[in-house]
């Protein structure tokens, strides 16, 4: 599986990582963007992601190719948490890949 984590667009704080707190995600291509769903079982992360819902940058790297990074971000702050579901929706409208 490809890692993804989130880091506050200002300081570049963790706030998320799938190879660090678990969960898996689902990105698909939609008009005006992508949008990642992606499972969340600590509520405290959840909380982090909404209190900084407009300074979000997700990165993506490829499991079969670590030197490629794919870095999206959404200008509008566009997230919803479930925390029953314990699930996040980010809609990206934004994206730059680039190689490290």
């Amino acid at each position: 599986m490809n890692r993804l984590y989130i880091r506050h667009a200002v300081g570049s704080m963790l706030l998320f990582d799938t190879e660090k707190h678990g969960g898996s995600y689902v990105l698909e291509q939609i008009d005006g963007g992508w949008k990642f769903t992606i499972g969340i079982s600590d509520a405290d992360v959840a909380e982090m992601l909404l209190r900084f819902r407009d300074e979000l940058n997700l990165f993506v790297i490829p499991e079969d190719n670590p030197n490629q990074k794919y870095w999206f971000y959404s200008r509008s702050g566009a997230l919803q948490v479930d925390k029953e579901a314990k699930q996040a929706v980010i809609i990206a409208d934004s994206r730059l890949d680039y190689t490290v």
